[in-house]
């Protein structure tokens, strides 16, 4: 049985797909959560430099 934070990242997941421009703001933060800043690389060109 999946975890109420699981069924709702998959939940949120499901959202972004739909509309991903509504939701950019979660996917550049959830982007930013899993990647140090060294490590980031342009997120679809669209990622901030700084």
């Amino acid at each position: 049985m999946l975890d109420g934070g699981i069924k709702e990242k998959f939940l949120t997941l499901k959202q972004i797909k739909f509309n991903p421009f509504k939701h950019w703001g979660i996917i550049s933060d959830l982007y930013k959560q899993s990647f140090p800043k060294e490590e980031r690389i342009p997120f679809f060109g669209l990622g901030s430099y700084h």
